[in-house]
This record gives structure tokens, C-alpha cells and sequence, in this order.
């Protein structure tokens, strides 16, 4: 509540009037499907239900500016049902159908109470945001034809027949004054907000149009004009346990089970879709944020309620709620004092409905289904009309709203919903069916950036064509699993016998998609060779807290590899074969091939091929055997570690020996690259003296020449040449490693 009341009795006055005049007219759409004396029954019916569901709203909702009352798309999935209870057998036998047919309907109603109750509990009402958006817009296209359409008989002055084609053969019963008297009402709905926008162009419409049929029905022409609306019959709000209880509990009346629980479901989820849809407009014209779950959970209090009590479903209304926010509304009193405001009118006025001219009525209605056509819709027609080249998208957006609104008109609004939910997905699941490989190369690609691992430099030169590196993005499921497979046939078929999945932009893996690697890596073992995946990675974070520190491809790493294990393939391939980066994983694949093949001599020499070596003749090497000693260093061993001081420059004379850095807060450490005979390490501290930017440590029994820092010094000042001569080794190094650092960024935004 508000300390400012006088604005929320303004803003309640005129919301009342948007409100009060929409809920009669959507009621008119009840009556016509219960027909006869009781077709007025209808917008008492729909007006005590925004009664009912508005105080509920206000009052338990999350959303305090949130006006509640009928809408179109549940309003006529209730209608749907009525019309088809008044037609069935079960009720057949009965003399008058209607009050037992209200009841069954309501309990469908009381079903979709529940049922937005348990979206609520359990916040799936998120869901709706899942809809397409063609598909919504069909919905709503589909709801403004259908209420247009259910007024053509009261328009026309014809007798209703079994479809509005059958209008076709009873074009000399139309009533001209009466089709005249509609139309005009619809424009004046249309054309009298551009004239005052004080009261509701509904209500002036409504209140013009009467006045004109009784000036013109004073003179004999009530007739031609289509008669006025029949006299409120008798409504009591019954508890309807006992019509539900006695028809239900007949054994024959089974069959009405089913399209009471179906429109049960379509108005739940219709209502979800209009409650979360207006809250988030109500916000953004209010500038604040609502709690949308519990909204929904008391509007479905609200309709459980009101279908207890023989009253229509109601959802959050945008337009009930923007015209009170536009006169002023500044608290939760406004919708208190709108729904006691229709309460009195309904009570008071009730009699005056026998006053109302169908075809003014009919013409109301009319109008509200104009308006009532998606904007969205309407802009990509003219877009597309606008343009000469077509767009295809453009054309299959529309084409999905014209599928669902022709549904909606052949069958029902829930099967045209689903029906357009079904094509959705599967165009999304063409779309998607592309191939998920981003990239694919060989391991001779790696080349550049294998400058200090010269014997691995070598060897993939000579047998790099053996292996191949797919790059996989997107989701890997059944729509792209077929497309990896064919991929991987080809390249077993150009001789590959080792094949890397690169996992890093994967997002998501299905069964289908884990089999296919298992497929895969059972054509690879016969030819001797391996599947290995790398970006797959078990967690082993000490600070879950850190979780996000370093971005999201930890996180979609330890994803992928719970989903693999959950799907058995991490236990089919082997955990042996899952690396954090592809560069450990090419390892394994050059490792295992090195095995495979025969024992080769080869006449190239690592240190040769070094170019600190290159660059220095015999007279050189003697001379700096006085400052460099020789040091060994067992497998395991570390050479030095990541922050350490700077002692020295290092050149692997044999053996091997691994760069490895931190991982921040995971106590881990990450292997960048192998250094093998001939490379040099460790010269960035003879020149910036700054602290070691990794560690080193040997993988198998290696020996190194160790130049320590005093040592370069001495001698930069003794042999300056040599000295100028290992710096220009070194800047040689750095070219190199800024070439392979370029080439991989160049690669990654490939």
C-alpha cells in the first residue's frame, strides 16, 4: 500500500473501465458457446473471475501493479471446451445441458490452477521463455482470427451454422443495417483514441452503439439491426462438486476425461505464457523487478479458486495493467480497489445487459481481435513486402505463423501450439545438423611451434601426416554425429592412423555423439592407431570458490568428462586417452606411432639441427668450455621452478625435459611443451634478471651445459664476440617462438 490513496482511487476509476469493458466482452465469447437464455451468462462468469483472480493476484503475487482478469487464448481454449461438453453424448439425455457443461469446464479450470501452482513450485515457468517466437505470434494471430470469426453470425444477423463457410450459402439472410451497425462499431473502437483518450474508446463505443440501435429501434428497425442481447439468466456461484460429482461418476462419461485434462494443460500454459509475459512488460514500465515464480503461484490460487465457483480463467492482463499505470497507479491499492469496483458494477448492473446490442457487441469484439494481431507479424510482412529480394528466413518465420494459425482454425489452439513447437525443433535440428568440425589439420601444422623440442620437431616432419587434429565446436549430438564419423572415414582413408578431437568449444555431448567416438576409435585399432580427445578434464579444483576464476573452459572441460563417463565412453576409450590440451594428447598419438614403426637410422642430429650449434665453429666451443659446466639431472627431477630466481641459461645436451606452469588455484600444474636435445632455456634471466616465468622438469634422464649468470657476464666482458654471437642464437630463439605464438593465434580465430 500506498500513503498516497487519492492516486490509486483515480488510477482505480479509470483502470476499472478498461478492465470491466475487456472482461464483458471476452465473456460475450463464453455465452455464445453456452448459448440460448444462458449465453449472458458469459460475461458474468468472466467478470467474477477477475474479481476472484485479481484479489488473489495483488494480494499473495509477487507483482503488486500486476492487474489480473480474463485473456483471449485461455478464455477461448474455455469456450472450445464448452461448446464441445454442450455436444456431448454424456450430456445429451440431460434437458439442459449448459449449467452441467459450465461445470465440467470449470474443473478444467481448477486444473490449470493447479497445474500454474506446480510451474510455480517447481519454476518452470522459465520454460516459456523457451517458445519461439513464430510460434508465439501464430498463437496470437491465431487467438485474433478466432474471436473475429466467432463473430460473424451476431455481425450478420444470420443464424449461427456449423462453420462460417456455410455463411457463403446464406448470403440473403444477412441483415445490411445490422452489418452496418457492427462495422461502424469496430471503427469507432479503431478511430476514437485519436479523438480523447480520457475514457475507454470500448466503453464510448459501447455506449454510442446502444444509443444509436434504440434511437433506430424506436423506428421499427430493432429487427434489421439483429435484436438486443437476452436477459441475464440465473446465476448462482455453486460449488460445482456436485454437476462434476454426478456426471463423472457415471461410467459412461469417461471420455470427458480427456479434453477436460487437455484444456486443463493448453490454459495452464497459455496463462503461464501471459502472466510471465505481462509481469516482464509490467517491469520494465515500472522500473522495478518482480518475482514472477510467485506470481504465477497465486494466480493459479486464484483460478483454482474461481473454477471451484463456476468462473472463467484469468491471467495477468498487460493491457488492464498498463491503462491503470497511465492513470496513475502507485501502489497494490489500485488493483484492490479495480476488482472491488467490477464486483459492484457486476452486482448493480447486471439487469442492463438485456439493453446491449448484439451487433454492436459483435463489433466490440471484432475490434478487440484486430488489435489483437502480433505487431511483430504485421512489421515482417511489410518488411518483406518493402523489399525485392526475398529473405528466406524471413519467409520461414512467416510461414511457421501461417502453419500455426491454420491449425488453430482446423483444430484447436493447443494442438496448433504443439504442432508449431514440434517444427521448431526439428528446422532448429536441421540447422543445427551441419558439421561440428571447425578445423582440420595435421600434426606437421604443429611444426612452428615445436622450435625446442628439435628430435619431436623431427619426427613429426617425417610421420606428422599420420595424425590429424579435428577441431569440434557446437554440440556433438544426433544431428552431427553422422557428419564427425563420415569426416573421420575420410581421413583414415588419406592414411591417418591417429586422430586428436580437440573438445574446447564443444558445449554439449549426447548418447548418440559419445558413440559415434566409441565407433570411431574401433576403426582406428586395427590400423594399430588411437582416438584421444583433448579439453577433456576431470576436476580436481582444491577452492571450489575459484571455480570461475579462469574462465569458462575448466568448467566445460569437467562437463564434458562427467558426461562422457556418465555415457560409458570415457570407460570404453580409456582415461588414459582424455587430455586438458591437445599438444599432450598429439604426444601420445607421436608416442605410440614412434613404437609402431620400424627402427629407423636417421643421419640428422638434434644438437645439429640446434641453432645456438649452428652458429658456433670448434675454436668457440673450446672457448666456452671454461664458463659452462655440465650437470645431470634424474628423471623427475626439477631443474628449477616457476618464481624462482634467475641462475643461469641451460642447452639439453640429452635427454628431455618438460615446461610446465601453475594453474591458479587448482594446486595443478600444466605442461606447455617438451624441450629436447639442442634446446635452450632459461636465457630470459640473463637478460631481464627477473623471476622464473615456469618450471623445468626433467621427464627422463637428461644432462645439460649450464651457463650461469656471473659466468655470462665474465664472459660478455673476456670474448665479447662469442658473447654477441650466443645473444644472436638467442634472439633467433625468440623469432622463432614469436612466429609459432603468431601462427597459433592466427589458427585459434580461424
Amino acid at each position: 500500500m500506498n500513503a498516497n490513496p487519492r492516486a490509486d482511487l483515480k488510477a482505480a476509476l479509470l483502470g476499472s473501465l478498461v478492465s470491466i469493458t475487456q472482461g464483458f466482452a471476452y465473456g460475450l465469447i463464453i455465452g455464445a458457446a453456452l448459448g440460448g437464455p444462458f449465453a449472458t451468462i458469459g460475461p458474468l462468469v468472466a467478470l467474477y473471475s477477475s474479481v476472484v483472480c485479481g484479489l488473489a493476484a495483488v494480494v499473495f503475487g509477487g507483482n503488486p501493479f500486476s492487474v489480473a482478469g480474463p485473456r483471449a487464448s485461455s478464455v477461448l481454449v474455455f469456450s472450445a471446451l464448452i461448446g464441445y461438453l454442450m455436444h456431448a453424448p454424456e450430456l445429451a439425455q440431460l434437458s439442459d445441458p449448459a449449467p452441467v457443461a459450465l461445470s465440467l469446464a470449470c474443473l478444467s479450470v481448477v486444473g490449470c490452477g493447479l497445474l500454474q501452482m506446480l510451474f510455480a513450485a517447481f519454476r518452470l515457468g522459465r520454460l516459456a521463455n523457451y517458445v519461439p517466437l513464430p510460434v508465439v505470434a501464430g498463437f496470437i494471430n491465431g487467438t485474433a482470427v478466432l474471436i473475429i470469426l466467432s463473430q460473424v453470425w451476431s455481425a450478420t444477423g444470420v443464424t449461427p451454422q456449423h462453420s462460417v463457410l456455410a455463411l457463403l450459402s446464406h448470403l440473403d439472410e444477412i441483415k445490411p443495417a445490422a452489418l452496418i451497425l457492427a462495422l461502424g462499431s469496430a471503427t469507432a473502437v479503431k478511430l476514437l483514441p485519436r479523438i480523447t483518450t480520457r475514457l475507454p474508446a470500448l466503453l464510448l463505443a459501447v455506449l454510442g452503439g446502444t444509443a444509436i440501435f434504440h434511437v433506430l429501434a424506436a423506428f421499427g428497425w430493432g429487427a434489421a439491426l439483429g435484436g438486443t442481447l437476452p436477459p441475464p439468466g440465473d446465476l448462482t456461484l455453486d460449488f460445482i462438486g456436485a454437476d462434476v460429482g454426478a456426471v463423472l461418476g457415471a461410467s459412461q462419461s469417461l471420455t470427458l476425461v480427456r479434453p477436460i485434462i487437455i484444456s486443463a494443460l493448453s490454459m495452464a500454459i497459455l496463462a503461464t505464457l501471459d502472466t510471465l509475459l505481462a509481469s516482464v512488460a509490467i517491469d520494465n514500465l515500472m522500473s522495478r523487478r518482480s518475482n514472477g515464480d510467485r506470481q504465477l503461484m497465486a494466480e493459479g490460487l486464484g483460478n483454482t479458486l474461481a473454477g471451484m465457483f463456476s468462473m472463467s480463467p484469468s491471467s495477468g492482463s498487460l493491457v488492464r495493467s498498463q491503462a491503470a499505470i497511465r492513470a496513475g497507479m502507485v501502489s497494490a491499492l489500485t488493483p484492490i480497489v479495480i476488482a472491488l469496483i467490477t464486483l459492484a458494477i457486476v452486482l448493480a448492473l447486471t439487469p442492463l445487459i438485456s439493453v446491449l446490442s448484439q451487433a454492436v457487441m459483435a463489433g466490440l469484439l471484432i475490434a478487440l481481435g484486430l488489435d489483437l494481431f502480433d505487431k511483430w507479424t504485421l512489421a515482417r510482412i511489410r518488411l518483406l513486402l518493402a523489399r525485392r529480394e526475398r529473405s528466406l528466413i524471413g519467409l520461414g518465420d512467416l510461414f511457421l505463423v501461417a502453419i500455426v494459425v491454420g491449425i488453430t482454425l482446423i483444430a484447436d489452439l493447443a494442438t496448433a501450439v504443439g504442432a508449431g513447437l514440434a517444427i521448431s525443433l526439428l528446422s532448429f535440428v536441421v540447422q543445427m545438423a551441419h558439421s561440428p568440425v571447425r578445423r582440420a589439420y595435421r600434426a606437421t601444422n604443429l611444426i612452428p611451434g615445436m622450435y625446442d623440442d628439435i628430435t619431436r620437431r623431427l619426427f613429426v616432419e617425417r610421420h606428422g601426416q599420420q595424425i590429424a587434429i579435428l577441431e569440434i565446436e557446437g554440440a556433438l549430438f544426433f544431428g552431427t554425429a553422422h557428419e564427425l564419423e563420415s569426416r573421420a572415414d575420410e581421413l583414415i582413408s588419406e592414411k591417418v592412423v591417429h586422430i586428436v578431437l580437440d573438445f574446447r568449444r564443444v558445449k554439449h555431448i549426447d548418447a548418440t555423439g559419445a558413440r559415434a567416438l566409441e565407433r570411431i576409435n574401433a576403426k582406428l585399432a586395427p590400423l594399430g592407431g588411437l582416438l584421444v580427445v583433448s579439453h577433456v578434464d576431470r576436476e580436481r579444483r582444491k577452492n571450489r570458490k575459484n571455480h570461475g576464476a579462469t574462465g569458462s573452459s575448466p568448467s566445460r572441460s569437467h562437463a564434458n568428462w562427467a558426461r562422457l563417463a556418465e555415457l560409458g565412453t570415457l570407460q570404453a576409450l580409456g582415461e588414459a586417452r582424455f587430455f586438458s590440451d591437445t599438444d599432450s594428447a598429439v604426444a601420445l598419438c607421436e608416442s605410440h606411432l614412434a613404437h609402431a614403426l620400424p627402427p629407423q637410422n636417421s643421419t640428422e642430429s638434434p644438437v645439429a639441427a640446434s641453432p645456438l650449434v649452428a652458429m658456433l665453429d670448434r675454436p668457440t666451443l673450446r672457448v666456452l668450455r671454461g664458463y659452462y659446466r655440465p650437470v645431470n639431472f634424474a628423471r623427475g627431477e626439477a631443474l628449477f621452478v616457476q618464481g624462482s630466481s634467475p641462475n643461469g641459461a641451460y642447452f639439453v645436451a640429452a635427454g628431455c625435459v618438460d615446461v610446465l606452469i601453475d594453474i591458479p588455484g587448482t594446486g595443478r600444474k600444466r605442461r606447455v611443451r617438451s624441450l629436447s636435445k639442442g634446446a635452450v632455456f632459461g636465457e630470459m634471466g640473463l637478460l631481464d634478471h627477473r623471476p622464473r616465468s615456469a618450471s623445468i622438469v626433467a621427464i627422463e634422464p637428461t644432462r645439460c651445459y649450464w651457463i650461469a649468470a656471473a659466468d655470462f657476464e665474465r664472459l660478455t666482458t673476456q670474448h665479447p664476440d662469442i658473447a654477441f654471437k650466443l645473444m644472436t642464437a638467442v634472439s633467433i630463439t625468440f623469432a622463432e617462438r614469436l612466429r609459432a605464438i603468431t601462427t597459433t593465434l592466427a589458427e585459434s580465430d580461424a
